[in-house]
């Protein structure tokens, strides 16, 4: 299970990382569409998460697929916030307070999935 669920990681990265060098090297970035740019936006998003989790999983390496889950959902929200980072820097409205603040924001929402395992929400186990 878990060398399918690499395999798939693996091929993923493979996918998005050609995606995103070919909206590099072909695309210019001051005549492209909006959909051009969200098409290179996702493949980076892709390729980091991809990569993020690869490099979580081998850090901790383990026969669980929950622990992957965690890799992927860690590496899934910090690509994710990379992500907005880069969008909000390309449109110029980035500024020290908009990045702590998403810092913040990631971490917190890691924060509530490690504890929602804890958590007794009454009848809904």
């Amino acid at each position: 299970m878990i060398l399918s669920l690499l395999f798939f990681t693996f091929a993923l990265f493979l996918f998005s990382a050609a995606g995103l060098s070919v909206s590099i090297t072909s695309v210019n970035p001051y005549t492209a569409g909006p959909d051009q740019l969200s098409l290179f936006y996702l493949a980076f998003w892709l390729t980091a998460t991809a990569v993020l989790t690869l490099a979580l999983y081998r850090l901790r390496p383990s026969r669980s697929a929950k622990l992957y889950g965690r890799h992927l959902r860690v590496a899934a929200l910090t690509s994710g916030a990379l992500t907005l980072v880069l969008i909000l820097l390309s449109h110029r409205l980035l500024s020290i307070t908009n990045t702590l603040a998403l810092a913040a924001a990631t971490v917190l929402l890691e924060l509530f999935f490690r504890s929602s395992d804890k958590i007794s929400f009454g009848r809904f186990k």
